[in-house]
């Protein structure tokens, strides 16, 4: 597949300025806005985004289809679940009557939660789990379900829900489950009461679980539309950070992270920055500076012919390297299988026999990204700010060195001139590899020899095409 347009000159896109210069005449390429970024090769961190998905849906069928048939998932490094809209995990279908005792194990339904989460277990994911309810208890209305009557009583049934799965209560299991999250996009028909209603559960809920588990990570509450819900969101921290409203923070209700979603709709990043950075700032504003910023459900669009097209991977990938370089501490894709997740399926996700999971334009640019970081593990902090509000750039090695690769991708409709320094370059002489993704994957367009300055430093400069995601790999 050429990867030029009609008109453009033919030569190699990208050009290596080491100890000699290479000149060519492009002029009908036009240049829209450029990278100019530079990494020190003795400053390594590790990656810290969480990177997981929503098993949605297709949880019902955890440990009904094939186990095999998840390992894909596995391979876009992807192995904590949140497990909302499985519906037999919702708190109602596990406690099904109020009226019951909330102390007595007689009063829980298992089996079907039990299933999914051991399936999970034994696959190697950790669950992410999300106590309250499914779009099917929106659907059919479970109006206790959606609103349980007394947050205390809610609190008791979350907490022996965790006992079940953490320590061994109700014939139970000791899993390491790490988070916990309170709600799903209260803001909206996932909630049926009061905001002082939601506030109350929020505050007896995160209070109960702190007190029984110290160690799990408890958090709220999966906000649908920040900017939308910007009131809702104030209200709750408000509340959380000063319950008696006195003035006095010193009761404040701690929590471990906040959880929002974001829906692209075609816009690419722009819309998850924002959300991230209302996140960051709301946060900060009522003293939870170290709470983390979890998304926990995203998606570059909701169901649409765009997550077909070769921009909606350009932009899984560019949020994927914008959260990592801008310290979003969790992403999770929604849904990880169904007709617009990363995966399809030959056959619905009712059936038992489910066939095999068709790889799509996004799972290929989340396995682009996991393979990054798997080969490259050590993340190369920019030591510059002058990156591109259109092209996303993140650079990671490996502990020798041996390896450096950067990861770019371009919303741009002209081609976007990329300027890379490297200090401190390990070899003297080292060879560069240069791949644009496409739908059939990595298709190679340079490769060439390097020398390193007297100094002991490398300028990388790329021409990145327009609307694509381009791999560097550096290698002695």
């Amino acid at each position: 597949m050429p990867l030029y347009k009609k008109g453009m000159c033919k030569e190699i896109l990208v050009i290596v300025l080491i100890s000699f210069v290479i000149n060519i005449s492009c002029a009908q390429i036009k240049s829209e806005e450029g990278l100019n970024v530079s990494y020190d090769l003795g400053n390594k961190t590790s990656f810290k985004t969480l990177i997981g998905g929503n098993i949605a849906h297709s949880g019902e069928k955890m440990g009904v289809w094939a186990a095999n048939r998840f390992d894909p998932i596995k391979n876009l490094g992807i192995y904590s679940l949140r497990t909302h809209d499985a519906r037999s995990l919702d708190w109602d279908r596990i406690f099904p009557d109020w009226n019951a005792d909330p102390n007595n194990e007689k009063s829980y339904d298992f089996e079907k939660s039990d299933r999914i989460i051991n399936f999970m277990i034994s696959q190697g994911f950790k669950p992410f789990l999300r106590l309250g309810v499914s779009v099917s208890a929106v659907s059919l209305k479970r109006k206790i379900g959606l609103n349980p009557p007394d947050s205390k009583k809610w609190a008791t049934i979350a907490a022996h829900i965790i006992k079940h799965y953490k320590s061994n209560w109700a014939n139970g299991y000791s899993y390491p489950i790490e988070y916990v999250e309170i709600w799903n996009e209260p803001d909206i028909k996932f909630w049926g009461g009061t905001r002082q209603d939601f506030y109350n559960l929020a505050s007896e809920s995160v209070s109960t679980l702190k007190r029984e588990f110290p160690n799990l990570k408890v958090g709220l509450c999966g906000i649908a539309n920040l900017q939308k819900a910007q009131n809702f969101t104030e209200g709750l921290l408000k509340y959380l950070s000063d319950p008696n409203l006195d003035g006095n923070t010193n009761d404040r209700i701690n929590f471990d992270f906040f959880s929002w979603h974001v829906y692209e709709m075609g816009k690419g990043l722009m819309l998850f920055k924002e959300f991230a950075t209302l996140s960051r700032n709301l946060l900060n504003k009522y003293g939870y500076t170290s709470v983390q910023s979890f998304c926990t459900e995203w998606n570059a669009s909701l169901p649409s012919n765009y997550l077909q097209s070769n921009d909606a991977a350009i932009d899984i990938t560019s949020t994927l390297i914008w959260s990592e370089n801008n310290k979003v501490d969790g992403i999770y894709f929604y849904p990880l299988v169904d007709k617009w997740g990363l995966f399809h399926t030959d056959k619905a996700l009712t059936s038992n026999d489910i066939g095999v999971f068709q790889w799509t334009n996004l799972s290929k640019a989340f396995k682009l990204y996991n393979d990054f970081k798997t080969q490259t593990p050590y993340k190369l902090p920019s030591q510059s700010k002058n990156v591109s509000n259109i092209s996303q750039i993140i650079g990671a090695t490996t502990k020798s060195g041996t390896l450096t690769q950067f990861l770019i991708s371009s919303k741009s409709h002209y081609t976007t001139n990329a300027v890379i320094s490297l200090k401190d370059f390990p070899f003297a002489t080292s060879k560069i590899q240069v791949f644009v993704q496409r739908d059939i994957g990595l298709f190679p367009v340079k490769k060439d020899n390097l020398f390193r300055s007297k100094s002991g430093s490398l300028t990388v400069n790329a021409s990145i095409p327009s609307n694509a995601v381009v791999l560097i790999k550096i290698e002695n």
